[in-house]
């Protein structure tokens, strides 16, 4: 039997990939870590080929790697990760339905994700919380047009996808859920909630988490942890 190995280094961009792993119960099939360090991992499982591959995926933030009998795959990306898991295990249909009509919805809204949802949400928290750290003030001028590009994303997903249904796809929950929860969050590390004045959002957000569970929290607690630390500077 082969061994797939998922390493991930501790972060908060890509907690969906943990939401799916615990949701769909398919940690036993993995071994898993949190790593801040290329040292840590490969103290975790020493291995010539992981040694190889983390050492071309050290910035990345995430990797998988399947290794037996066969070649070596890797897999960077969080999304291309969530629909592996999805399709090789057998878990609830709703995550990744096997209708064509209803994946389509999802594939759709995980090919739009990137380049709004993912870019504008992740660029807001950029710009107020990592960049002043870095030693670089935050420009009033370029944050006020990311707050602005990130509103005009919060309106598409009201009226493009949520519209009246419970969920982004559809009515019941799926990875475009998970993905677009998890990057909404990230401005939450600053304190600032950009769903507080969006009733159809909060309460989308409030049945992914109901939904969730447990696993909501413990996947957020780095944004937890960095908004009390941020807003106990202000």
């Amino acid at each position: 039997m082969s061994t797939t190995h998922f390493f991930c280094n501790k972060g908060i961009f890509h907690n969906q990939v943990f939401f799916i792993l615990n949701i769909l119960k398919v940690c036993r099939y993995f071994t898993s870590t949190k790593t801040h360090c290329l040292n840590q991992a490969l103290h975790f499982k020493a291995n010539k080929h992981l040694e190889k591959i983390m050492t071309i995926f050290f910035f990345s933030q995430c990797i998988k790697v399947k290794h037996h009998m066969t070649p070596l795959t890797v897999l960077g990306d969080s999304d291309a990760i969530l629909k592996y898991l999805a399709t090789t295990y057998n878990v609830p249909d709703h995550w990744y339905p096997k209708l064509p009509e209803k994946r389509a919805r999802v594939d759709e809204y995980m090919a739009w994700h990137h380049v709004n949802t993912r870019m504008h949400a992740s660029t807001v928290f950029l710009q107020e919380v990592i960049f002043p750290r870095m030693g670089q003030p935050t420009n009033p001028a370029k944050f006020e047009k990311s707050l602005a590009d990130l509103d005009g994303t919060l309106d598409m997903l009201e009226n493009m996808f949520l519209k009246r249904q419970p969920f982004l796809c559809g009515d019941d929950i799926s990875l475009a859920d998970l993905l677009a929860v998890c990057e909404l969050m990230q401005p939450l590390c600053s304190g600032r909630d950009i769903l507080k004045d969006r009733p159809k959002l909060l309460s989308w957000r409030s049945r992914v988490q109901s939904a969730l569970s447990d696993s909501f929290d413990e996947a957020h607690s780095v944004v937890y942890q960095i908004r009390e630390k941020f807003t106990a500077k202000l």
